[in-house]
């Protein structure tokens, strides 16, 4: 057996019977210290018949609240040196007889009654090929437009089915558009005057005035909802025939599309 092992032995049967030694000097410092009142450094193990005060709990600090994901989903960057737009204005881009023409007028927000409580914002437009591109930035989800368009057809191809994509999904979510719900139609005119009052209104509600969210969020492979309701339809159309186009004939087909959201629209 080892001599460690020995020792160990040894203080194990002697730990029962009287103490052959005086404690260390330190123990007596800690007690003199102990009955001067500082009872919490006493561990010299002299009695005097002290006994030491269960120390206060204190509860261990309340853990921070989990971190809260508040940011919205982004619509695409609009440059910073970007116009503002403001309710009852217009902007425009030619598409020089090629791409097409478009105009987009801000109306006054949904849930807004005057123009003057508008905030302006930057925006972003422009014409492409088969297409335009019109971005704003985030925290306006109840900004409505009007798009005016003038797409150009070569003779015998006027008759053509237009998307939007909200570029909510990545790869894109290309939605047809079709005419708009009377919901948002002046009911004796029939003409679309956009929406009012719609400040409080859930998903399930816009959906209950057929404005159903054309964005393609939530969806089976990404459930992440950006909270919003984007919506485009058309509202009228008219074609006129171009018989001195510089290219040869051609149709002009004019559109007025309402817009709730930021959108990429194409022909095709």
């Amino acid at each position: 057996m080892s001599a460690a092992s020995l020792v160990l032995g040894s203080a194990i049967a002697l730990g029962g019977g009287p103490a052959l030694a005086d404690p260390p000097q330190h123990a007596y410092d800690n007690h003199h210290r102990a009955t001067e009142g500082n009872h919490n450094d006493d561990n010299s193990r002299l009695d005097d018949g002290y006994e030491a005060p269960e120390p206060e709990y204190t509860p261990p600090p309340a853990p921070p609240p989990a971190p809260v994901n508040t940011t919205a989903v982004q619509a695409a960057t609009v440059p910073a040196q970007s116009d503002l737009l403001d309710c009852g204005e217009t902007i425009s881009t030619d598409g020089r007889g090629i791409n097409p023409d478009v105009a987009v007028s801000r109306l006054v927000d949904a849930d807004k009654s005057l123009a003057s409580q508008c905030d302006p914002f930057p925006y972003e437009l422009k014409s492409t090929p088969n297409g335009l591109r019109f971005i704003k930035p985030t925290g306006y989800p109840l900004a409505q437009f009007f798009v005016d368009v003038t797409w150009y057809r070569p003779l015998g191809d006027q008759d053509k089915r237009y998307s939007v994509d909200f570029e909510a999904v990545e790869g894109g979510y290309p939605v047809d558009m079709a005419d708009c719900p009377s919901s948002i139609r002046d009911p004796e005119t029939g003409e679309v005057v956009g929406l009012t009052d719609a400040k409080d209104l859930s998903p399930a509600e816009f959906a209950a005035l057929d404005i159903v969210d054309q964005d393609g969020l939530p969806r089976a492979d990404d459930p992440t909802d950006n909270g919003l309701t984007q919506f485009a339809c058309i509202a009228d159309t008219t074609e006129q025939f171009d018989p001195w186009a510089d290219g040869g004939p051609r149709w002009k087909v004019f559109q007025r599309i309402w817009l709730l959201g930021d959108v990429r629209m194409r022909s095709y």
